[in-house]
């Protein structure tokens, strides 16, 4: 696919968007898609729940549910198949991983409210903010892992699915827009991902070395 009609995709009111949405239009609605991906990966315990109040499509691994919104604009989304299918990914990934990702991140942030706090018990300690530093950095990894590994499996997932669902030049063309967008909004989502856990670092050094107190 060509970059420029790649790119004309992202923009509403486009030619080449409303020829994408009437092909994904074709499909099932979200809560169908959503049970039919996870009956092709062989999970039958996720439950999937969706309501209005829901801001996006996000897997919960505490209870084990994918978290699907009702809002027209999340149902009429020519990403939804591609979404979908990366939420139901984290689904059936290692659940060792998904348990370390969550004790570690809220290691983090208890570090970061700890080390906070010495700050103004003890003052300036100039190591303290290279600790939480490699906290961070070492609570993100279990998360990119999980991420990236749910990004790249999403477009082989969604593809699968709608392979007999759609004619072949329907499913090319939706195929390219998915991996093209995925390769070129991947970094962007890692940012994304990481930008509170930048956010409490540079707050942290800007309070043990700028802040006096």
């Amino acid at each position: 696919m060509k970059l420029y009609n790649a790119l004309k995709v992202f923009k509403k009111d486009t030619v080449e968007r409303k020829e994408v949405i009437g092909i994904i239009s074709k499909l099932p609605d979200n809560d169908k898609v959503t049970k039919e991906i996870l009956e092709m990966l062989g999970n039958k315990t996720t439950k999937c729940k969706r309501d209005e109040d829901f801001k996006g499509s996000y897997y919960v691994f505490l209870n084990d549910t994918i978290f699907l919104s009702d809002r027209k604009e999340c149902k009429d989304d020519y990403s939804r198949i591609c979404l979908i299918a990366h939420e139901c990914i984290h689904s059936v990934q290692s659940k060792i991983l998904q348990k370390l990702n969550f004790v570690v991140s809220n290691i983090d942030i208890i570090a970061f409210l700890v080390i906070f706090v010495l700050r103004f018990v003890f003052g300036n300690i100039s190591f303290i903010p290279y600790i939480y530093l490699v906290i961070a950095i070492v609570s993100s990894i279990p998360r990119i892992i999980l991420e990236i590994d749910a990004v790249k499996r999403s477009t082989i997932v969604s593809y699968e699915y709608m392979e007999g669902k759609i004619e072949k030049n329907e499913l090319e063309y939706i195929d390219s827009i998915y991996k093209f967008q995925t390769k070129l909004l991947l970094p962007l989502f890692l940012l994304n991902l990481l930008i509170w856990k930048i956010v409490r670092c540079v707050f942290i050094f800007i309070l043990y070395y700028i802040v006096v107190l």
